[in-house]
This record gives C-alpha cells, sequence and structure tokens, in this order.
C-alpha cells in the first residue's frame, strides 16, 4: 500500500502543501520515503504505541530507512522539515 498524503492535512505548524510518500505501510524491516517538492535533509523518528522514541535519524528527502530491530506493532512517525512537522501511523509486521 502507498500513501499519497497532503501533508497540509497533517500538518502542525505551517500551510505548505507538498506530496508526503511513506510506503509500504504495513512494512517488515523497511520504509521509503520520499518527498519530492523538498531536497533537503528530513528528521525522522519513530514512536511506539506508549509514545517512546523507538528510532530517530536525519534522513534525505528520498530514502530507505532499515528497520529490522523493531518488533511488531503499531508505530507513529514524526517526520520534521522546512519548519513543519508531519506525524503518520506506521504497522511493522
Amino acid at each position: 500500500v502507498t500513501f499519497n498524503v497532503r501533508a497540509s492535512v497533517l500538518n502542525t505548524s505551517t500551510s505548505k502543501d507538498q506530496v508526503l510518500l511513506v510506503y509500504p505501510n504495513p512494512a517488515h524491516n523497511e520504509l521509503h520515503l520520499n518527498v519530492p517538492a523538498y531536497s533537503g535533509v528530513i528528521q525522522c523518528t519513530l514512536f511506539d504505541a506508549l509514545g517512546s522514541p523507538v528510532w530517530n535519524a536525519s534522513v534525505a528527502y528520498k530514502e530507505v530507512m532499515y528497520l529490522p530491530s523493531l518488533v511488531s506493532g503499531v508505530y507513529s512517525m514524526r517526520l520534521l522539515y522546512e519548519g513543519e512537522q508531519n506525524t503518520q501511523r506506521i504497522l511493522i509486521e
């Protein structure tokens, strides 16, 4: 499953209208991130169901994130870039 999400729907700080792609969801050991209208570094943090950060990295606007150490479950992914904060739910199987 590929999500085409308008960042302004999930955005908590500004009204920029950018497409944010995070796939596959559900994921196994990797997630693909693509923000076509942006070419900088994105701060990415995954939180477990209790809200504890379990993975954190600075990633490129187009990146494959390898997550082999995560146990199956639902996670929240927070992406920070260009002064925006976007959050998505990610299922790891």
